[in-house]
């Protein structure tokens, strides 16, 4: 990338072009250690518990965006991993939605407010990451 320079450091080694960082300040963006890269995890491992924790006495999950109950509902970050990286496994950062209610989220398309877990949601935000807060919802 010609040109193009870490906005922190001014390095002409711009590994992010996003956010136009180089490996040392996409590092501590995504888990805030300047000398280790992001360990990768089993995400589907994870996903798989944390959706197995949430099942109700008859192996249903609940969606919290609407209420429905099924077998098949997705996990769902409330602050996307691409975001904040370390909250990949936080369990206050992962809820079960349908796919319906998890594009509504995903993308803040029309009706996101209508959700049931909106205020919840809002207010785990809050608490984890105050920036994507003021930044996405203020």
């Amino acid at each position: 990338m010609k040109g193009v320079k870490c906005k922190v450091c001014g390095s002409p080694f711009v590994i992010n072009k996003h956010f136009s960082l180089c490996l040392k300040h996409n590092n501590i963006r995504l888990n805030g250690n300047q000398n280790e890269p992001v360990k990768k995890t089993n995400k589907k491992n994870e996903n798989n518990e944390f959706r197995e924790r949430q099942r109700d006495e008859y192996g249903k999950l609940t969606c919290s965006g609407c209420g429905d109950r099924s077998d098949h509902h997705d996990v769902s970050h409330i602050i996307p991993v691409s975001i904040e990286r370390k909250l990949e496994n936080d369990d206050l950062n992962r809820d079960i939605l349908c796919r319906s209610c998890h594009n509504i989220w995903e993308h803040k398309l029309e009706g996101v407010k209508k959700l049931l877990c909106y205020d919840l949601y809002l207010e785990r935000i809050k608490q984890l990451s105050e920036f994507y807060f003021n930044r996405n919802f203020k």
